[in-house]
């Protein structure tokens, strides 16, 4: 890994700079794949938010600038399918993937993409 933000220093940036991101994420990484860096906003989702707040985060992902992916991790495959429709039509590289695979597998995790309508791995996303 080349760079891990995490929520604290991303709330500190938002408040101090005029390099806000849209939103506080969890974590902002920034990884080595092959020999060019790719950086992707992480979301961790552990339990549901309501229908109208994934619109509204869906919103803020389509009007970011710092970063180019998105990652969304949640606690299991109802909440990854629930959290994960209002990105539906959202053309930006917004993946989801279960926690679990994420510390089992990390970048060959199998990632859900609107894009590509179905699972593929992390790194397969991150190097588009």
């Amino acid at each position: 890994m080349a760079r891990w933000i995490p929520e604290a220093e991303i709330r500190s940036e938002n408040a101090l700079t005029n390099l806000a991101y849209k939103k506080e994420y969890d974590a902002v990484v920034t990884l080595r794949l092959g020999s060019r860096e790719v950086t992707f906003a992480l979301e961790y989702e552990r339990t549901p938010k309501s229908r109208s707040k994934y619109d509204r985060i869906a919103e803020d992902m389509y009007q970011e600038e710092n970063v180019a992916h998105f990652l969304y991790l949640t606690a299991n495959e109802h909440l990854l399918r629930f959290a994960s429709w209002s990105f539906r039509d959202l053309q930006r590289r917004v993946y989801f993937g279960l926690v679990t695979d994420w510390h089992r597998q990390l970048l060959d995790m199998p990632a859900f993409s609107w894009k590509a309508k179905r699972y593929v791995p992390l790194k397969t996303l991150l190097a588009q």
